[in-house]
């Protein structure tokens, strides 16, 4: 069942902006160098260095200084460059990306912001394009934020997964080799032999062997009548993401919004919710979340808060669009984006799932130096270099026939979307898998 309506009345469409191709090489390239901080000293750190050696000449010091920085960045960047060169994309559910032939399909995948979902939706609004919607994608929204969450309290909730202390192994074997090419952890990708869904849902089930409440599996990994296979690989990785302190995961051989279509059945939608309620289980008391909203629970249980205030008014009107009832005024205020004093703040009702950053701690006016200078809303106040990330990733370590261990880290969630027709946008859930890559 599908279900298309207008949101603003005599609103046209209008193609598609700002975009390029999504590129796997590009992603690894910009993970390895957020992982190496530039811990080059500042100009007068190194001034004073200078000076403190006794070089009196300022001249001197100042070209001391200029030759010393383009030495640390060029260090830098010289090991960027090499831990670069060792990574490769082993297996992955984008194909041709970063192809400019491709730029005529409709299933081109583009990068709008590394959270798909979000800027897609932040985007159709801004620039008046359709905006097609999957449950599949509201759920990864809330799976990637709860895991930010849990892996931030894993001590606390902790013993609602497991009833262990240290780090368990689990392994998977399969019958074909993990790795094609020379054994060496570089090789051409994981075997075509090997069914990576097969691969992480014996993963999961490994997983259920060893935590308190098999169920969880169910909850995480939905069976909406939008669900892919890829899907299913992508929600299965989020639950070994969300678990991924507790285990090691290890493989072995053995601006106004035109038009909005929601995909899935109305049973989808209402099966979603059902879902997000029982994020609750999960509480944590945290008095230092960042609350500046003035509202006097600074002081509260997070998932409570998430669910209760924001989550579920968001969650019924998607059941009752889905249902053919939208409320055309609730849609439009999906964005309420302001700028002031030069910083850019994004709100409306999107901006609930921007909520847990990526370290997992709470903000729901993220660093707004003076939220008084914005206009009054229920809706969180995020600021836009502060939207988290709308994917997730999981350690995992691959064996080959000899025994050789090589790390590797398994990507999923939004990081695309697809464009149709030039004026339509379509969050896309992917994965990817690449060696070498230990950040």
């Amino acid at each position: 069942m599908t279900i298309t309506f207008e949101v603003c009345d005599n609103l046209e469409l209008e193609g598609v902006e700002n975009f390029y191709s999504f590129d796997i090489k590009i992603f690894i390239e910009e993970q390895i160098n957020k992982s190496i901080p530039n811990t080059t000293e500042s100009y007068g750190e190194l001034f004073n260095q200078f000076k403190e050696k006794g070089i009196k000449d300022l001249t001197e010091i100042h070209k001391l200084v200029n030759e010393k920085i383009k030495e640390n960045d060029l260090k830098r960047k010289l090991k960027i460059e090499e831990l670069f060169k060792k990574t490769n994309i082993l297996k992955s559910s984008l194909d041709n990306i970063g192809d400019k032939e491709k730029k005529e399909n409709e299933d081109l995948k583009i990068i709008v912001g590394y959270n798909s979902f979000v800027y897609s939706a932040w985007e159709s609004y801004n620039n008046h394009n359709h905006l097609v919607l999957r449950p599949d994608n509201i759920w990864m929204a809330i799976v990637s934020q709860f895991s930010f969450y849990i892996n931030k309290y894993n001590k606390e909730l902790r013993n609602k997964f497991v009833d262990f202390h240290e780090k368990k192994i689990l392994q998977v074997f399969t019958d074909y080799s993990i790795l094609d090419g020379n054994g060496n952890g570089n090789g051409s990708g994981i075997s075509d032999d090997i069914s990576f869904e097969k691969l992480t849902n014996d993963m999961v089930d490994e997983i259920c062997k060893n935590i308190k409440d098999p169920s969880i599996r169910d909850w995480i990994i939905p069976s909406f009548s939008t669900t892919t296979l890829s899907d299913k690989i992508i929600f299965s990785s989020a639950l070994m993401s969300t678990l991924k302190k507790d285990f090691i995961y290890r493989y072995g051989s053995k601006c106004g919004l035109p038009k909005v279509t929601l995909l899935g059945t109305v049973d989808d939608w209402i099966q979603l919710k059902e879902r997000s309620l029982k994020l609750k289980e999960f509480n944590i008391f945290d008095s230092d979340s960042n609350n500046s909203s003035g509202d006097g629970d600074g002081d509260e249980n997070l998932m409570n808060k998430w669910v209760d205030k924001y989550l579920l008014e968001i969650l019924d009107n998607f059941i009752e669009s889905s249902n053919g009832k939208p409320n055309k005024t609730w849609w439009n205020q999906i964005i309420d984006f302001r700028e002031q004093s030069g910083s850019s703040v994004l709100s409306g009702w999107l901006s609930a799932f921007c909520l847990f950053k990526d370290d997992g701690s709470f903000e729901d006016n993220a660093h707004l130096d003076s939220p008084q200078l914005y206009p009054e809303t229920k809706w969180p106040k995020v600021n836009c270099i502060s939207i988290p990330n709308g994917f997730i990733s999981t350690p995992i370590q691959l064996t080959d026939s000899n025994g050789n261990i090589f790390n590797s880290q398994l990507f999923s969630g939004h990081f695309a979307s697809k464009i149709k027709n030039n004026n339509t946008l379509i969050p896309s859930l992917d994965w990817f898998i690449i060696s070498n890559l230990d950040i």
